[in-house]
């Protein structure tokens, strides 16, 4: 597979200069900032957050280090941030620089009086630090590194996380730093005690890394499941098209088989039996292997083609019970959550990505085992059926007990080399013929081309903290392979997120997607054996026989009003088409109540409606069409068609509609080193099917007319309208036809 990508970026932004002193240095994208703050005698924590979401900036700072401040109370409104940072930061034990996009607090150093005093230069002291590095959950962490800001100095900690530096330098910086973790910079001290590390929380383009379950987002530290989870960086450092083909060998735990479809609901088909992708396994009550999957916290059951793989955020599986337990019996098989990216504020921001991948056409022939293929094959049945020959069997190919067997063409040689028909020497040179002959060529060039995939996305973010927006477009095309094979879809997708009032939030997000599938009976390279041409020595399509009647037997049907029996893969593959169109569309709003103390009110819901319109075409002279019609044409007595000529149209319309109320109450609090997470709430689900089936014979495609058919007489059975030369090819049951349901 090759692939061309571009990705080009426009941002807009606007900047603002301030006089900072000469300790700060503040990027000029948080100081255009202004926030909006009232809090009374609040944990310095729940400020950072609440900063954080207005300005976009993360807080890097030490656990000791936050304990140690006071609590905070402030009033502004519309104030900068290196204003609103001076306020808090008034009177308590701590200083900060600003670094990039990260504001880094260490405990403030004493200020040294006013009064200088020169004295004669003394060596400084030093001292020997040790310590301990452990991670956020008070865990040893081994092979962190401690090092001396400014010199060589440094050491590795051991299995339990301790670690000695002699002759240190009294007052220096010391450095810890651990792969994932927030990097920390302490004040050398002879007994440097516990230094429990951040979790990295990486830039402010990507998700902090958390579980989401659908109902709640919680830390990794919470969860009492198996899990396993990809975030977007993971995601988009593989292009692909559609979302399926980003999860593809990903995630431990998801089995995913591109081979088969999943699970059909469309009424009046029956499901797979095999899905798409698999977590836990079979469910014993329904054999339904399908997992739960829920996209922006609510189930869904719409197909995950609707999915943007440009707009993942995270994708979330829930692998055992105790993970899965919130969704009951749903669950069964796994669940797979997806979170979805969602506006950001600050100025406007423009991206445009475009990608181009390009397959060539396979060459099945590097895949032959034998290049004598056609020869073993051939041979092979030509002794396998030399002994249910004999002189009499070329006259029973007349017969319709005979003629209407699909053999290979070893046989019918055979056969006529019994009765006298051909010389072993011409028998011979047609064996030869056969195995001279290898159809893969052939194959390549009638039925495969390059495949194409092109996808184009761009999304538009930004917006104030009391109004976000994300609006993104995407259009994707992929041109498979096979001829006349061939999907599309275009995608558009538009979130806000808005502070009503001081506690209430709304979330909002509307998406409409219109899909297109094209398709074609194109066979499969080794569907046929090797020694079948496709096309005749003038270049026409050729039966292939092995899938045909008796050629002598066939001649004789056509002599007596029938139509062509054989069946011709070249004619097939453009003269049967399946063509689907399918419009979804989804609305999910969630209206967040902050009431204080932990505690948030979460009520909100998602409607999603789909509607699906697929159509399958025979045209006349179709192996198909024909087929159906002789089978009904009546010659014994009065020559009589009980299927008129004409195309055949089958046309299936189905619509589905769902929805989930959900009211929630969250809790989430931290009580010193000790965090409470909590969810109860109730659900209530509804989902509703509808769909049709019509056919129609005697079909023309230009005129949209159809012929009349007594359909009562024909799923009789009766002798009358069944015709006695071809006997195979029934029409099966009326509701294979026609058909109505409502689920």
């Amino acid at each position: 597979m090759y692939t061309i990508c571009a990705k080009a970026f426009l941002r807009k932004r606007f900047f603002s200069t301030f006089l900072i002193s000469s300790m700060m240095q503040l990027g000029v994208q948080g100081m255009a900032q202004s926030i909006s703050l009232s809090e009374r005698n609040v944990e310095m924590s729940l400020v950072f957050e609440k900063i954080k979401t207005q300005a976009g900036i993360d807080f890097v700072v030490s656990t000791d280090v936050l304990k140690a401040t006071k609590p905070v109370s402030i009033q502004v409104n519309n104030m900068s941030l290196s204003d609103v940072l001076h306020v808090i930061f008034k009177d308590q034990p701590i200083e900060y620089t600003i670094e990039d996009k990260f504001v880094v607090l260490r405990k403030k150093r004493p200020q040294s009086s006013a009064t200088v005093i020169v004295l004669p230069k003394q060596r400084q002291k030093e001292i020997t630090i040790v310590g301990r590095v452990l991670d956020n959950r008070g865990r040893a962490l081994s092979g962190a590194t401690v090092s001396v800001k400014g010199s060589n100095q440094g050491s590795i900690t051991s299995s339990s996380g301790h670690f000695s530096i002699a002759s240190v330098p009294d007052q220096a910086t010391v450095i810890v730093s651990y792969t994932g973790y927030v990097k920390q910079e302490l004040i050398a001290a002879e007994s440097m005690g516990d230094i429990l590390m951040e979790i990295a929380v990486g830039n402010l383009d990507e998700v902090n890394v958390v579980v989401n379950t659908g109902y709640q987002k919680i830390k990794p530290e919470q969860s009492t499941g198996a899990i396993a989870q990809m975030t977007t960086k993971e995601f988009e450092s593989r292009i692909s098209s559609n979302f399926l083909d980003g999860l593809v060998n990903r995630l431990p735990g998801l089995m995913i088989n591109n081979d088969v479809n999943f699970s059909s609901t469309v009424p009046g088909q029956g499901q797979s039996s095999r899905p798409l992708f698999n977590i836990r396994g079979i469910s014993t009550m329904s054999a339904n292997q399908s997992p739960l999957i829920v996209v922006d916290g609510y189930p869904t059951e719409l197909t995950l083609d609707m999915i943007d793989p440009n707009e993942i955020a995270s994708v979330t599986i829930l692998k055992d019970a105790a993970a899965a337990t919130v969704y009951g019996v749903r669950a069964s098989n796994g669940v797979i959550v997806i979170d979805r990216k969602q506006a950001k504020s600050g100025a406007p921001s423009f991206n445009f990505r475009t990608t181009w991948g390009f397959k060539p056409e396979e060459n099945f022939s590097r895949y032959r085992w034998d290049k004598q293929a056609s020869a073993i094959t051939s041979n092979y049945v030509r002794e396998r059926q030399s002994l249910l020959i004999t002189p009499a069997t070329w006259s029973t190919l007349f017969t319709p007990g005979s003629g209407n067997v699909r053999r290979q063409i070893p046989y019918y040689i055979q056969a006529q080399l019994a009765a006298g028909m051909i010389s072993a020497e011409q028998a011979e040179n047609s064996f030869n013929e056969l195995a001279s002959y290898d159809n893969l060529s052939a194959y390549n060039r009638l039925f495969l081309r390059t495949a194409l995939t092109q996808t184009h996305t761009l999304n538009i973010s930004g917006g104030a903290p009391n109004a976000l927006y994300y609006i993104t477009a995407n259009y994707t095309s992929n041109r498979e392979n096979k001829i006349r094979n061939d999907n599309s879809r275009l995608q558009l997708t538009g979130r806000t997120t808005l502070k009503l009032a001081k506690k209430l939030r709304l979330e909002l997000t509307t998406e409409f997607q219109e899909s297109r599938n094209n398709g074609a009976p194109v066979p499969d390279a080794a569907q046929f054996p090797s020694y079948e041409p496709y096309l005749d020595k003038n270049g026409n399509p050729a039966a292939i026989i092995a899938q045909s009647y008796a050629p002598v037997y066939n001649n004789f049907i056509m002599s007596q009003g029938l139509l062509d029996q054989n069946y011709y893969p070249v004619r097939e593959a453009n003269a049967v088409s399946d063509k689907t169109r399918t419009l979804n569309n989804k609305t999910i709003a969630n209206f967040t109540f902050n009431i204080g103390n932990g505690f948030d009110l979460l009520f909100g819901g998602i409607y999603e409606t789909s509607r699906s319109e697929s159509r399958h075409l025979a045209l006349q002279g179709s192996s198909e069409v024909n087929s159906w019609v002789n089978n009904y044409t009546v010659t014994s007595g009065a020559f009589k068609r009980n299927i008129p000529d004409g195309d055949f149209l089958r046309q299936r319309n189905t619509t589905a509609s769902s929805y989930t109320a959900r009211m929630q109450l969250n809790y989430n609090k931290r009580i010193g080193k000790h965090s409470f997470n909590g969810i109860a709430g109730g659900e209530m689900r509804n989902v509703l099917s509808k769909g049709n089936l019509a056919s129609y014979f005697g079909y023309n495609d230009q005129s949209l007319l159809h012929q009349p058919v007594d359909y009562a007489a024909i799923f009789s059975g009766a002798a009358t309208v069944r015709g006695t030369l071809v006997t195979g090819n029934q029409l099966g049951s009326l509701t294979d036809f026609f058909d109505q349901v409502y689920n």
